[in-house]
């Protein structure tokens, strides 16, 4: 099976979309009219497909790799902790840089970037608690557990990123933009 994605395709669509924006006056002529905060969702969303992908890949081909030798269960949760931590770190750079963006006008008054954000922010939160699941005892909706639990650092960054989902969220309603009303209640909004 042929892939679908490759990193050089990736980071030349990622450059050719940042030169479109630079392209762009930061005010729309009509309101139809494609803006540079349509084309950051638009990297940002490919940013974070190749994300997805490169682990798919990765996740395929170990797949492969343990029925072949037959590996332990041990083995297999290792790689795909691993596989969770470098997706991590990628997610991590593309929340810096929206994060970065989101700072000044007019990027700070788009809800799509706003909603894109507080998405991020989500799947983070999902992604540790993968890497480190949470033990007997431990509140996962509120992320809370004993003061003697040695997963406490993670539980003090679970609740850092969902209070920024939070702060993003309101952002979007803020701006103008409709947050789902499951996600409201889930979040407390």
């Amino acid at each position: 099976m042929k892939a679908s994605f490759s990193q050089p395709g990736f980071k030349n669509a990622k450059e050719y979309l940042e030169r479109l924006i630079l392209q762009y006056l930061h005010r729309k002529a009509s309101t139809n009219v494609l803006g540079e905060c349509e084309l950051y969702v638009t990297m940002f969303s490919l940013w974070i497909y190749s994300i997805q992908e490169q682990y798919l890949i990765r996740q395929s081909h170990a797949d492969l790799t343990f029925e072949v030798t037959d590996r332990l269960n041990q083995a297999n949760d290792k790689e795909r902790i691993e596989a969770y931590e470098n997706i991590l770190s990628d997610a991590d750079e593309v929340l810096l840089r929206l994060d970065e963006l989101l700072l000044s006008p007019p990027y700070s008054d788009n809800h799509r970037l706003w909603n894109l954000l507080g998405m991020l922010a989500l799947w983070k939160v999902h992604l540790l608690s993968h890497i480190h699941p949470p033990q007997e005892g431990v509140a996962t909706g509120d992320f809370e557990e004993p003061a003697r639990s040695p997963n406490t650092s993670l539980v003090s960054r679970q609740k850092q990123v969902m209070q920024k989902a939070r702060k993003a969220f309101i952002q979007v309603s803020r701006q103008g933009g409709l947050v789902k009303p499951a996600l409201k209640d889930d979040l407390g909004l």
